[in-house]
């Protein structure tokens, strides 16, 4: 995104909304740390590659407020879908001292992707034999989340879902 000092102008103290914020978790802290700093009101949209958690570790409650994240996994901190407590089953029996994340839970859909084609590869895994395994690989519906790829399309997912961070940097959908 281009913020010019006349777009600045513009919006400055407005509660609307400027274009999105295509970037990483380090990147969106950085422009809406100075875009906050300078007056800045708006509603920031970014796509999940800017993690909340991320942000919240580095961004103060004020800073957080009106971020809307587009998630492209069902949330890991309510059961919502057969995934989501899956996911959640797993996370409890691992006992792994880290809160739950956005990100956990679709890299926890990566490994069953991943588990999934090895499966359909046989006992003699090539890079050849999971390319060909993802590209006939879909829909597949992994508890209540369909996925799948194919030659023309490694999109994977058309989930969508936005997460609202609220003023204490909690997320609400």
């Amino acid at each position: 995104m281009v913020s010019t000092p006349a777009h600045r102008q513009q919006t400055q103290g407005q509660a609307g909304s400027l274009p999105p914020l295509v970037s990483n978790s380090s990147t969106t802290s950085a422009f809406v740390e100075r875009y906050r700093s300078e007056g800045g009101k708006a509603h920031l949209f970014t796509p999940s590659s800017a993690d909340v958690e991320q942000l919240s570790q580095r961004l103060g409650e004020e800073q957080m407020r009106g971020i809307v994240i587009a998630q492209v996994t069902p949330s890991p901190y309510k059961v919502t879908t057969a995934l989501s407590k899956d996911f959640n089953d797993a996370f409890a029996k691992s006992k792994i001292e880290l809160e739950r994340s956005f990100t956990m839970i679709e890299g926890f859909i990566a490994g069953r992707v991943i588990v999934e084609a090895a499966q359909r590869i046989g006992r003699t895994p090539t890079r050849e034999g999971m390319v060909a395994a993802l590209n006939t690989f879909g829909p597949v519906d992994i508890g209540s989340y369909s996925t799948g790829f194919s030659p023309t399309s490694h999109v994977g997912s058309n989930y969508v879902e936005l997460s609202i961070v609220n003023a204490l940097g909690k997320v609400k959908q």
